[in-house]
């Protein structure tokens, strides 16, 4: 048998060997029921951290996909409990992987199993299966479907697949010889094991899960093991114990063994804390799981996972941390559970003193982390949650973007798409928010698996807990658990971000009956009717996919316009296109009360006296610095009114040594004014002397609106320019248009593009650009540089036209 040998970080397990080697000839490590991820205890076997990208970013390559036909889809499904995840949205992970530029040669093996037999007759399974693997991506022609163990040639780039359900073959190609590899048995929960054939070669399975209790875990262990070595070669036909060798076979014959190592005790069917064991087996108290034990067998630590062991035992050694905590690292390692060698999470300090410790694992955390860290300091990240990323990346900019999209194609569909002679396309296109949802959350999990492992990569400790200032040289971590230790630092950066708005039950009565934008995305359904409470841009963002989805929207606000801090031209082109779309503002108007049970209808009563009733309420008014309990105040840190920390031009708080960046400090809440401020402030704290006096320049930073359309601004507005410069400093170069784009489409859907140039002085220098219409948002990038590098309007002048684009318009306006 050739080992496979791979680390965490090397995704290239298969390509790196010819494509002469049979598929039988490798040890492709794999997942037990891989997107077993939701349901209770005796169901959920994998982690939320490890969606399947991570799982195959990790090595993972032998796939166990359960499957059962829900309202007519398949699901991943186990037991009797549905895992959520839509089969199209795996086919699609699994195509996004395979045709990768780095992972384009890699083979992936796909075991698909059917769950509901007793309802869906085979045939029927048979036959979806097949139409869901032609209509994904890829189609049919991604897959590996020949009865037989192909070489590594034959299947870079491709998926193997198993067929574990029964059926004749009628609905595919060549019957069952085009129905992948087809066992021909496959006995339940069989202890000792069985053979099938694959034409030339025995495939040797050891498949016993439901084993008694977990006193039986070393005996799993050594028939799981059993079958991993070499048959034996004597002509011997029995075991030591005299019982038949189910492995046994003429040495000469190819062999391919499939071993599942996962299990569960009954009655106490606990799929993880069987494969990874519980407690302090070391210290006599708890239970060594079946993975701990196969990373002791000789033969596996030092041949088929030699690459994994050595990783978790330096880090436990390097670190210096508990039993229990090292005992869920090399579980990670080795469990069917969780993808290999899973960065660290650190439970205790590493050091006598740190040279920073950041209180949040936002985008501006890991920004000042890992520049600091660059410069080989010691530095320590205290997150609460377990989802690194803060704010962007788990419930703001990226999921908000993702459903802006799908908000945006779906307008196409509808009101484009015929003006350009699509045919065949429904009328009104549905968009199925309950699959989306999970498929969303499953590409937020990797991007803060990739936050995690950059931490990892680059030498950053990530420490989950609650932090707060024990000192003005420490701070105090308090694990879920209640436990608590002290990390000292000679520095300490506050950047915990922020959190939504909502009105008190004194304010409105029943306010509490409303989400926030946090609460927008675990929505697992579409409202069908929603209010959206505010006026700035992310209750414009948000109502207007709600909106362009097809749900009923209202938008209350309390003057005549939107976005009323922005520039007044963008308020007054969005705010009746918004109306003119579908979006019922109600103008100038204040909740009162919100009434009814959450999951019905809610009633909002308006000061108007005008009720509307919708089925969600979203608060969108504001938001405020996450400063609350953490100790600032209590040592010397200054906070304003609105409870954000006052800081300097150079990030510094009032106590020397503590500063603070992002949306804790009141300005600019931006991410990338987060992520640059944090780099400036590690390079002034610690890197060369050129960056001894680096900071962030708070001034003329562009960004962008996904409303729809979407805004681009950078600078002074019109009215901050006259009060800055005079009116008769102040010139406004305006040009208004539709895109080239809707040439094609129906006047009424035709999108309004205004686009705002904000010039002083007799140099005309450009002091303020507003851009609305179609990819405004990605033009304004380009002409944020301009402003920032203090652009006249003749060097706009002076640049030649990209034709035909809407963006010309800012180089050729008079």
């Amino acid at each position: 048998m050739r080992i496979l040998n791979m680390t965490g970080d090397d995704i290239l397990c298969s390509q790196r060997y010819s494509g002469s080697i049979p598929l039988h000839s490798l040890l492709l490590p794999g997942t037990h029921d891989t997107m077993a991820f939701y349901g209770w205890i005796i169901s959920q076997c994998q982690s939320l951290e490890t969606p399947l990208q991570v799982q195959l970013q990790n090595g993972i390559r032998v796939l166990d996909i359960r499957l059962a036909k829900i309202e007519g889809k398949l699901i991943a499904y186990h037991g009797v409990y549905p895992e959520k995840t839509p089969f199209q949205t795996i086919l699609s992970a699994v195509h996004e992987f395979l045709t990768s530029p780095i992972s384009c040669r890699e083979t992936i093996v796909m075991s698909i199993k059917q769950e509901d037999s007793t309802s869906t007759p085979p045939p029927v399974f048979s036959r979806l299966v097949r139409d869901e693997f032609a209509s994904g991506p890829g189609g049919l022609g991604i897959l590996f479907l020949e009865n037989r163990i192909p070489t590594l040639g034959e299947v870079r780039g491709k998926v193997v697949f198993l067929s574990r359900f029964g059926g004749d073959g009628a609905e595919w190609e060549n019957g069952l010889e085009g129905m992948g590899i087809h066992p021909t048995i496959w006995p339940d929960s069989e202890k000792d094991g069985f053979t099938w054939e694959c034409k030339d070669v025995l495939v040797r399975t050891h498949d016993w899960y439901a084993i008694p209790s977990f006193l039986y875990i070393p005996e799993k262990v050594s028939l799981a093991t059993k079958f991993l070595l070499p048959p034996p070669s004597n002509g011997n036909d029995n075991n030591d114990d005299g019982k038949p060798d189910k492995r046994d076979t003429t040495s000469t014959r190819p062999i391919l063994s499939l071993i599942y190592t996962s299990a569960a005790s009954f009655p106490f069917a606990a799929p993880r804390p069987v494969a990874q064991g519980f407690g302090w087996p070391n210290w006599g108290f708890g239970v060594e799981g079946i993975s701990w034990h196969i990373s002791s067998e000789a033969f596996l630590s030092n041949l088929a996972f030699r690459s994994f062991l050595p990783r978790a035992a330096r880090l436990s050694q390097s670190t210096q941390i508990s039993p229990s905590a090292r005992l869920l690292q090399i579980a990670r390692a080795f469990t069917t559970s969780f993808p290999v060698a899973m960065p660290p999470i650190f439970d205790k300090p590493t050091t006598d003193k740190y040279d920073l410790v950041i209180i949040g694992g936002g985008s501006g955390g890991s920004g000042c982390s890992r520049r600091a860290a660059s410069y080989g300091k010691k530095v320590a990240v205290v997150e609460m949650t377990a989802h690194l990323g803060g704010t962007c990346v788990n419930v703001g900019c990226v999921p908000k973007k993702i459903m802006w999209h799908a908000a945006d194609l779906r307008e196409k569909l509808m009101y484009h798409a015929s003006g350009y002679k699509m045919q065949g396309l429904p009328e009104v296109p549905k968009f199925d928010w309950a699959s989306f949802k999970p498929q969303r959350d499953v590409y937020i999990r990797k991007l803060n698996g990739i936050y995690h492992n950059n931490f990892d990569k680059e030498g950053v400790e990530y420490h989950q807990g609650y932090g707060r200032l024990k000192t003005p040289k420490s701070v105090e971590v308090t694990l879920a658990d209640g436990q608590k230790y002290t990390l000292e630092a000679d520095n300490i950066c506050i950047a915990t971000g922020g959190y939504p708005t909502i009105p008190s039950e004194k304010e409105i009565p029943g306010a509490s009956l409303g989400i926030t934008s946090d609460g927008f995305f675990d929505l697992e359904e579409q409202p069908k009717r929603v209010a959206v409470v505010g006026a700035g841009y992310i209750a414009v963002e948000l109502a207007g996919v709600f909106n362009a989805l097809g749900s009923e929207t209202h938008l209350i606000i309390r003057g005549e316009t939107v976005l009323r801090t922005f520039d007044p031209t963008l308020q007054q082109v969005l705010t009746p296109w918004m109306e003119h779309t579908g979006v019922k503002i109600q103008k100038s108007s204040k909740v009162v009360k919100v009434e009814g049970e959450k999951g019905k209808t809610l009633t909002v009563t308006l000061d108007s006296g005008k009720n509307i009733e919708v089925d969600c309420v979203l608060w969108a008014i504001g938001r405020h610095a996450a400063t609350q309990d953490m100790g600032l105040e209590k040592h010397g840190v200054k906070l304003d009114e609105k409870g954000n920390v006052v800081v300097d031009e150079y990030q510094n708080s009032s106590v020397k040594g503590i500063t603070a960046i992002g949306d804790v400090q009141g300005k600019a809440l931006l991410t990338p004014v987060a992520i640059a401020a944090g780099r400036r402030l590690a390079n002034r704290l610690f890197g060369p002397e050129k960056f001894k006096d680096d900071k962030l320049n708070y001034e003329n930073i562009p960004t962008v609106v996904f409303s729809h359309p979407t805004i681009g601004t950078v600078g002074l507005t019109e009215p901050q320019a006259r009060k800055k410069y005079g009116d008769d400093q102040v010139k406004i170069y305006k040009s208004s248009f539709r895109a080239l784009y809707f040439a094609m489409v129906e006047e009424e859907h035709k999108e309004p593009s205004t686009y705002k140039v904000i010039c002083v002085g007799p140099e005309e220098k450009v002091v303020g650009i507003h851009i609305i219409g179609m990819g405004s948002d990605e033009a304004m990038q380009g002409f944020g540089v301009a402003v920032k590098m203090g652009a006249r309007k003749q060097d706009l002048d002076d640049t030649v036209a990209i034709h035909p684009t809407s963006a010309e318009e800012l180089v050729t306006l008079r």
